[in-house]
């Protein structure tokens, strides 16, 4: 079946003499095309395959999530054991997310050149090394050391995040995307959750940082082997991508695409940064805001920080069903996003009390945003660009993300040491400081709805329609 990417002719862009493409014109055929493609490379790949591949792939970059979790809900725990201010917190993660300023672009584009199977393996391969000086440092109480952890681990992250969306993009473009991503986020948000509420009990088993880093050690040995297995499987099914001619590489290392990439694409990748951006930094605050504005324990602020994973739990799996059936993609990313932004106004404007649990409902709120976030985002990122221009694309965002999170870690740092004093503890202003960027996220997605109704409604079909 041929689909024309625009509602009627007088949508069409005129072309232009002598340019070699018209983006909004011969793009979007192109990536109809190519959804064609994944739904007849589906059916042609048995689905035990299909399973374990998603199954290994989803994993390989779980000691990401847990690394950061580790160092988010024991915030208050480091401070104490490396005696340092919540500036120098920030720096910790400010370290993190250096190489995601420098790298991803660069990366992204050697990704595509590479393809994901090598690059799955170098980057947990780095993770892992990432993760023994951050355990070093930690354990040795030596700031220095963790920072140079934290610094090598990020350099890690970018290549894991880009990989494992490009070979989920390979693998399940066109049939189940939606669905192979929320179980994707499912099997991430259970190891979340476990992390997030033994962090502070393995702790105070000795009151120590030793347990919960050298468990994070554990998952990331675990992640290169889920790595491992990722590369084997892609590997031995290479015949049926070539069947259909479809390949993740591009011929020479190039960052031409980025100029061909269509503005659906930036409106969504920017929109994705800038909302998954501040829920990022709001979880390197959460677990002492929750401690110094609502009287709790440190293990009942680990307790806590795990309700988000709850609607990672409950959202995807049907969430994704739906989204591959129905479509409405975009529609469904806009509705998380209201809920975040619902959020992060209860977070500014909550009066403190001793230990109440009114912080449960923006809890909530956040786990509906990163439930939908994990299923529509990273989906509709691989719908908007060509399957061997997935890292350069994902390479952007990273980049974008990077940026925002170490420009912005220091100075919500700098935000709530400055503000401490008042009667929120300077948490107030750092919430509404960061609603001002989801104000902007929700303007992006508004054009993002009007340019896929534009241009095809890649983003709005179902099934059905493809």
């Amino acid at each position: 079946m041929k689909f024309f990417p625009y509602s009627d002719e007088s949508d069409k862009p005129e072309s232009i003499e002598g340019s070699p493409q018209v983006i909004e014109d011969a793009v979007p055929q192109e990536l109809f095309r190519e959804v064609e493609k994944g739904n007849q490379i589906a059916d042609s790949i048995k689905k035990p395959t299909r399973i374990f591949l998603l199954l290994s792939a989803s994993l390989s970059n779980v000691c990401y999530f847990t690394h950061t979790t580790t160092t988010n809900t024991l915030q208050a725990q480091i401070q104490q054991k490396l005696a340092i201010s919540e500036t120098q917190y920030g720096l910790i993660t400010t370290c993190l997310a250096i190489p995601s300023v420098i790298v991803p672009l660069f990366l992204g584009a050697l990704i595509d050149r590479l393809g994901s199977r090598i690059s799955l393996l170098l980057g947990s391969l780095i993770l892992v090394i990432g993760d023994i000086i951050t355990f070093i440092g930690a354990i040795n109480a030596n700031l220095n050391v963790v920072l140079a952890g934290q610094l090598i681990f990020g350099l890690g992250t970018d290549s894991m995040v880009i990989s494992k969306v490009k070979i989920m993009q390979k693998w399940f473009k066109g049939k189940d995307f939606a669905l192979a991503t929320g179980l994707s986020v499912v099997l991430i948000a259970v190891c979340i959750i476990a992390v997030s509420s033994l962090s502070p009990v393995l702790f105070n088993i000795n009151n120590s940082l030793f347990l919960p880093f050298f468990v994070e050690l554990l998952f990331g040995a675990f992640s290169f082997g889920m790595s491992a297995l990722a590369a084997l499987i892609d590997k031995k099914n290479d015949n049926a991508f070539e069947k259909f001619h479809v390949s993740e590489k591009i011929e020479k290392f190039s960052f031409s695409a980025l100029r061909a990439m269509p503005k659906l694409f930036w409106y969504v990748c920017m929109s994705g940064v800038l909302s998954y951006g501040t829920y990022s930094l709001m979880n390197l605050i959460s677990s002492k805001f929750i401690q110094v504005r609502f009287g709790m324990l440190d293990s009942q602020s680990g307790y806590l920080r795990a309700i988000p994973q709850l609607g990672v739990l409950a959202i995807p799996i049907w969430l994704g069903w739906l989204l591959d059936r129905y479509g409405k993609r975009i529609h469904a990313f806009t509705f998380g996003v209201t809920a975040l932004m619902i959020a992060f106004i209860l977070n500014a404007t909550l009066p403190n009390c001793s230990g109440c649990y009114t912080v449960v409902a923006p809890f909530i709120l956040e786990g509906i945003y990163i439930g939908v976030f994990g299923v529509t985002f990273y989906p509709m990122i691989g719908l908007v660009v060509k399957t061997e221009n997935v890292g350069l694309a994902m390479g952007t965002f990273t980049w974008f993300i990077g940026i925002f999170g170490a420009i912005l870690s220091p100075i919500d740092g700098a935000i709530i040491d400055a503000t401490k004093e008042g009667e929120m503890h300077g948490y107030s202003a750092v919430f509404w400081f960061l609603l001002c960027f989801q104000v902007i996220c929700m303007g992006l997605l508004l054009l993002a709805v009007k340019k896929d109704l534009r241009t095809g409604k890649i983003l709005t079909r179902g099934a059905k329609d493809f």
